[in-house]
């Protein structure tokens, strides 16, 4: 039998052990090529927004390459201390060193192939599926046709390849020469009795009492300058959580005998502060992980929503036409937008507002508006009405940027003083000008020169009607705006083109969040079966010793639930500390997004809780049958 025959055998004859790691990277690999059959579409090419597609793709798919290296780095890992004890009997049949750090490369070379080979596969069906609604994901115009991705398969092909390559070279490199004994003693080694500090355990509990009272109390700008010590202060209160804090309660719970001394709980609780320590930062690196996950899709998800909200409220009317006095083609795009408002048969409402820009003694641009017009505003739009004399003025702002007011009792226009008297919040008033707004008596308007003059036009459309694709053609047939002079908006066809860039960021940002998620669960796996021989044979002895079916599927369970939903839950806590975060930085309400979010990982974590276990206590049973 040849080397390659020999780690061929290896695979097949240990199908249950390499299933999760060679799963797990054809996913890797599948999403990978996904994103480089939608960045190599030639459809994108031609499109408005192709390029926006395409560096979301590329940016994708290296995020997702990094991320594989240290994933397939730490998964070799884990299965080459599993098998200490076969390199063990390899040894003792005459194997040498060079002879196991060739198998070992062949072996992860093999499963490197077949798994890029797999992963292009389903990822090819994968991306036809998307295809059938991927143009509406990222709100295309015309759907998405299916081309034959030679250059997404070489490219994805080649690089997973010498990914696998370097990771094999590193790993055999990295290979000790343990002696026989050592290595036939596989994890079978004595582990001397975990203990916590108790000053440590409770840093751990103060650390993240303090990351989460900051992350939680800070508002607005403040949000962005705690993120990083805040960040820091919870990952090391999160790893003091799995090694300190963990094993100081556990042992806490040993001392109290009525709760250790009852039922199985003295079986499930005996090596639980063992399985803590040995676990720990695998539970780190799946909280962090799983962390990210959470962080990155809810806030996604919730920044997506509020900018669409948010840009519907900055576009509050139909149609929009700011005319500087300067502008000499005003009659003429006015009479262009109600003409092909007329021949699409649609009826409107115009309105005509002026104000005039000045700039305040700070240099920053200021719309103002004298309150007799202001007036005849608020009854068509439905705004509250102000009133102003002398030199008093009323300042507007967005509403949910109405927290931002400063506490200014006056400022200067035009060489004229005004008493500011009250900041409302109004996003109708606040659209007409790219400037702040602020409405003054009609007297006091009248010293702003009229060359500063803007004419806005509204038209707001009589009935329930799709604007977008005459808001486009409004906007090429105006042409090329001159911002100085005039500038025109269709709400429509503005909305359209945002949902463009924000689904490109959605289809990006999910997958990425669902492959560190994929990602975590495979470390939980990878870590339940390499204990699962030492497992075996402990509940082999419980077994003999009187242990009956229902009590060893309940000590089973106790703790898969403890190794699947500790890190978790711990996450889960994190990722919703950290949206509530990301909602006091933008104002917006993200309790949907974070229902959703976490309640959908929490709900696929215990379906997969639930299909490892019916899988792990078939194969422990299989074993103590034999």
């Amino acid at each position: 039998m040849t080397f390659s025959q020999l780690a061929w055998t290896n695979i097949r004859s240990s199908k249950r052990k390499y299933a999760a790691y060679f799963v797990s990277s054809a996913f890797v690999m599948m999403v990978y090529f996904v994103y480089s059959f939608f960045a190599f579409h030639p459809a994108f090419a031609q499109s408005e927004i192709g390029e926006y597609v395409t560096i979301g793709m590329r940016f994708a798919q290296s995020i997702i390459y990094v991320f594989s290296f240290f994933f397939i780095l730490y998964s070799m890992g884990a299965f080459l201390k599993a098998r200490k004890k076969e390199f063990g009997i390899l040894t003792m049949v005459g194997a040498s060193h060079t002879q196991l750090r060739k198998l070992v490369f062949l072996e992860n070379m093999m499963i490197g192939t077949l798994a890029s080979i797999g992963g292009i596969a389903v990822g090819i069906t994968v991306s036809w599926l998307l295809l059938l609604f991927g143009s509406h994901v990222i709100s295309m115009d015309e759907p998405l046709a299916f081309y034959v991705p030679i250059t997404a398969i070489w490219t994805t092909f080649l690089s997973f390849f010498i990914l696998f390559f370097i990771i094999s070279i590193y790993k055999v490199i990295a290979i000790k020469n343990s002696n026989l004994l050592e290595l036939l003693k596989g994890t079978r080694k004595p582990k001397p009795e975990p203990k916590a500090s108790t000053w440590k355990a409770w840093l751990a509990a103060f650390c993240l009492f303090v990351g989460y009272v900051v992350a939680l109390l800070v508002k607005g700008a403040f949000v962005i300058a705690a993120m990083i010590p805040v960040t820091i202060i919870v990952c090391i209160g999160t790893y003091l959580l799995f090694t300190q804090l963990s094993v100081y309660i556990i042992t806490k719970l040993k001392q109290k005998q009525t709760f250790f001394w009852k039922g199985t709980t003295l079986i499930s609780l005996s090596d639980l502060a063992y399985r803590m320590k040995d676990n720990a930062r695998m539970f780190f690196f799946v909280a962090i992980i799983s962390t990210v996950a959470f962080s990155a899709i809810g806030t996604l998800v919730g920044l997506i929503s509020g900018s669409y909200k948010q840009l519907d409220a900055s576009y509050p009317f139909d149609f929009k036409y700011a005319s500087s006095v300067q502008n000499e083609k005003e009659a003429e795009h006015q009479a262009l937008i109600e003409r092909m408002l007329g021949e699409e048969r649609l009826p409107y409402e115009k309105f005509t507002i002026t104000y005039a820009t000045e700039q305040d003694e700070n240099g920053r641009a200021t719309a103002v508006i004298p309150v007799s017009t202001y007036e005849k505003f608020a009854d068509w739009a439905g705004e509250e009405k102000v009133s102003v004399t002398g030199n008093e003025a009323v300042f507007f702002m967005e509403p949910t940027h109405l927290w931002l007011a400063n506490k200014q009792t006056e400022r200067t226009l035009a060489n004229e003083t005004f008493a500011i008297q009250d900041t409302k919040a109004s996003s109708k008033i606040v659209s007409l000008s790219p400037a702040s707004e602020m409405v003054v008596s009609d007297e006091a308007y009248e010293h702003v020169s009229k060359e500063r003059r803007t004419n806005v036009t509204i038209y707001e459309i009589a009935r329930e009607e799709d604007l977008q694709a005459i808001g486009e053609t409004l906007t090429k047939a105006i042409g090329e705006q001159e911002q100085e002079k005039y500038t025109f908006e269709a709400r429509e066809y503005v909305m359209a083109t945002a949902k463009q860039g924000g689904g490109v960021i959605l289809f990006v940002g999910l997958f990425i969040g669902v492959v560190f998620f994929v990602a975590a669960g495979s470390f939980l796996y990878f870590r339940l079966y390499a204990d699962v021989e030492d497992d075996r044979r402990q509940f082999d002895r419980l077994k003999k010793m009187g242990l009956i079916q229902e009590e060893l599927s309940r000590v089973i369970t106790t703790r898969l639930a403890l190794l699947f939903f500790v890190p978790i839950i711990i996450a889960t806590l994190h990722g919703y500390v950290a949206l509530t975060s990301m909602q006091n930085i933008f104002g917006y309400n993200l309790w949907k997004e974070r229902i959703i979010v976490l309640g959908s990982f929490v709900l696929f974590q215990c379906v997969y809780f639930f299909f490892v276990r019916k899988s792990y206590l078939r194969h422990v049973e299989e074993g103590l049958r034999n």
